[in-house]
């Protein structure tokens, strides 16, 4: 038996299931946006049936209207974004099925995905890090060396951070980007300990990589050096400048290497930090559903047929919300 929803019943559910999502945080900020949202039209095909599966031709037909998307496009948001997107009670089945929340996020998707693109998509539902553009720097002709040297080190983070794909566009190197995923692997995992010793070794293991390659630009330096010292021997006056210059050079350096270090500790404990937080506001979330689920299914005959389904529903969540706060 199908359950037919108000509109602003429904709409209120959904904002209420949203309220954590960053999609939603982006559009509820923007009022066309917001209203191409909660397009009327697009609500009707919703309210019939909450608990009904989708096929993706069948949530073309919904998002696209008098003009269906094609399967195999958003076939291809889904692949991409399928944590964000897949619900996790889906039914087990060679096809892919969607609920009606699935197609809300799908409808966000499409609304933002001409700004964002789609690896500002995945960004934003912590899928992968933000891209960084690859900058390469040359150089200066003119004779600064501490300009130089910071050309230089950007030039080394370029490298050990960054790599180019198939079609030569630049992005994170696999293991750094698989550091900043937020994905199902924390969830799954058996041992969740396990998992952490193994970022933290691919950290070491960066930290080791950066060690050797900043040995690396300081022997070459100091062979420069070294040759440019023998050359203005005879010269006491610019020999001490080159030196102090180096000194500066170095401890500039040093610092510039101390705050990679801990703004790349940081980004990683924030990441961590955010996932678990809104792992367990929607664990407290969908047990709070089902307890008040539960509440409703063992009302009387009477109040089920007259009474509010939705409003009974919300009131408990927020009841059990509050309740497991307080416990927690």
């Amino acid at each position: 038996m199908s359950a037919f929803y108000n509109e602003n019943d429904l709409i209120a559910r959904i904002e209420d299931e949203l309220k954590y999502d960053p999609l939603y945080n982006q559009i509820k900020e923007r009022s066309t946006l917001k209203n191409d949202l909660f397009d009327s039209v697009f609500i009707e095909s919703l309210q019939e049936d909450m608990h009904r599966w989708y096929s993706i031709a069948e949530a073309g037909r919904i998002l696209g209207g008098d003009k269906a998307i094609a399967a195999s496009t958003l076939k291809h948001y889904i692949d991409n974004l399928d944590e964000y997107v897949l619900p996790d009670e889906a039914p087990h089945s060679k096809y892919v099925r969607l609920n009606y929340l699935s197609i809300i996020k799908l409808r966000m998707i499409w609304l933002l995905k001409d700004e964002l693109k789609l690896s500002g998509l995945k960004a934003e539902v912590g899928i992968i890090g933000s891209p960084i553009k690859n900058q390469t720097f040359s150089p200066s002709t003119e004779d600064n060396s501490e300009l130089r040297s910071y050309m230089q080190m950007t030039n080394l983070l370029a490298t050990i951070f960054m790599e180019t794909d198939e079609n030569g566009r630049p992005q994170l190197k696999r293991e750094i980007s698989s550091l900043m995923q937020n994905n199902q692997k924390l969830l799954e995992s058996a041992n969740f300990m396990q998992v952490v010793g193994e970022h933290k070794q691919t950290i070491d293991e960066l930290k080791e990589k950066l060690n050797e390659e900043s040995e690396k630009r300081e022997d070459l330096e100091k062979q420069v050096e070294e040759k440019y010292i023998k050359q203005l021997a005879m010269k006491d006056e610019l020999i001490d400048e080159l030196k102090n210059e180096l000194d500066k050079r170095q401890e500039s350096l040093s610092d510039f290497k101390s705050e990679i270090d801990k703004t790349f500790e940081k980004k990683v404990d924030e990441r961590e930090s955010k996932f678990l937080e809104m792992v367990k506001k929607d664990r407290m979330r969908s047990k709070a559903k089902q307890l008040a689920e539960e509440e409703w299914d063992k009302q009387g005959a009477f109040k089920r047929a007259f009474g509010k389904r939705s409003e009974f529903i919300n009131t408990k969540i927020n009841h059990h919300l509050s309740k497991l706060d307080e416990e927690d």
